[in-house]
């Protein structure tokens, strides 16, 4: 604190107003001369003000502690905003890195950890489906406000969206039966929960075919900021199909490198703007 604000410059010692003047008055200093005071240069190191204010130790820890703890308080408020925000693309990235790695680490010493990367996606992927099963309705409200405005007046961009409207909502409630029924919650035959879940990804591919259609489309017709539509897009197809069939043809590190390549895009930047802001 800077006391030279509160310490008044002594220059001499004068009578009141009125009164100096008066020669009977001898009560008053008689020496008119100027009665000179000597000025002290105060200490940095003490507020004759507040000599209370002075901040010991544990004061001084205390105030680093909660300035830590306010730091703290706003980074994770941050990335529990980004994790509700976009949930579904950060657990997918987690998820399908996770069975990258459990393929990977297969060929070095560290293989026991396998396992555990594979039931971490296990657990993700039922995790996600059962979100989907409780946002049946929301899938339902995009459906009919889609059907109302398909967002084009393009022909063909607005028969794409119109279609994938219709298949979007065919893969959601044959992936909620076969979901239902996996868990025991309806009784359905094993070969038809089968076949219901081959159909239902039917719908899911031709949904990412459809979005590929309009990306080119869009291009075609000079629209620009594509490319991450583009990748995701891309990376979705194999996989679509690769579930589109009864055995498959893509190995566990197959499908999580393109899960990662399809998730990771769609919220990276979003997680790197976060941190940036804090």
């Amino acid at each position: 604190m800077n006391n030279n604000k509160d310490i008044k410059e002594a220059t001499g010692v004068s009578l009141p107003a009125g009164e100096a003047d008066d020669p009977k008055d001898t009560s008053r200093v008689s020496d008119k001369s100027e009665k000179k005071v000597a000025f002290q240069e105060p200490d940095p190191n003490h507020d004759s003000t507040h000599p209370s204010k002075k901040k010991t130790p544990s004061a001084a820890a205390a105030c680093s502690l909660y300035s830590i703890l306010i730091k703290l308080r706003t980074f994770l408020r941050k990335l529990s905003a980004i994790a509700a925000n976009h949930m579904d693309p950060t657990l997918s990235t987690i998820g399908y890195s996770s069975l990258l790695l459990s393929a990977i680490v297969k060929a070095t010493p560290t293989r026991s950890l396998s396992s555990n990367f594979r039931s971490l996606y296990s657990m993700i992927s039922d995790f996600r489906m059962f979100l989907r099963l409780w946002g049946t309705l929301s899938v339902a409200e995009w459906t009919v406000d889609t059907l109302a405005d398909p967002g084009s007046d393009d022909p063909l961009i607005k028969f794409c969206t119109y279609i994938q409207a219709i298949a979007g909502t065919l893969y959601q409630l044959l992936e909620d039966l076969a979901y239902l029924s996996s868990k025991k919650v309806i009784s359905l035959s094993a070969p038809t929960e089968g076949k219901i879940w081959i159909v239902s990804c039917y719908f899911w591919a031709l949904h990412v075919q459809l979005e590929l259609i309009k990306i080119f489309r869009r291009k075609w017709q000079g629209e620009k900021n594509l490319l991450t539509s583009f990748i995701v897009n891309l990376a979705w197809l194999p996989l679509t199909v690769h579930w589109s069939t009864e055995s498959g043809f893509l190995q566990d590190h197959h499908v999580g490198f393109f899960g990662t390549l399809a998730s990771a895009p769609r919220v990276i930047p979003h997680w790197i703007k976060g941190f940036n802001e804090y």
